[in-house]
């Protein structure tokens, strides 16, 4: 029987072909250009959180020192009048007032 002879094919993989390299080098930029858009992104949701942050902190401290403000205001009107809640009273219409105040600026 005559024997068979095996041929061996070179298949060429896709570090030493042209199409291969060429794809290679495509995926290589499209990768670092995702890498680089979420990296720009992750920066400004960290900025972004930050900010609120901030803003969310100055708007409680500002929230509890107006009204440690107005209670004090309030005591010392009900002292000076001398009609228990009659500051507490004064200090709520002029926070009305003045939310109505505002809230007509903003309208506009």
């Amino acid at each position: 029987m005559p024997e068979k002879k095996e041929v061996h094919h070179k298949k060429e993989s896709s570090e030493t072909s042209i199409p291969g390299l060429l794809l290679d080098g495509v995926m290589k930029s499209v990768q670092s250009f995702i890498d680089e858009a979420l990296q720009s992104v992750h920066k400004r949701v960290d900025i972004f959180f930050g900010k609120v942050a901030k803003k969310v902190f100055l708007f409680g401290l500002g929230f509890f020192g107006m009204l440690f403000l107005f209670v004090g205001l309030a005591k010392i009107l009900s002292v000076l009048v001398g009609v228990p809640g009659a500051g507490e009273t004064l200090m709520g219409l002029m926070m009305l007032v003045i939310v109505f105040i505002v809230y007509t600026f903003e309208r506009k």
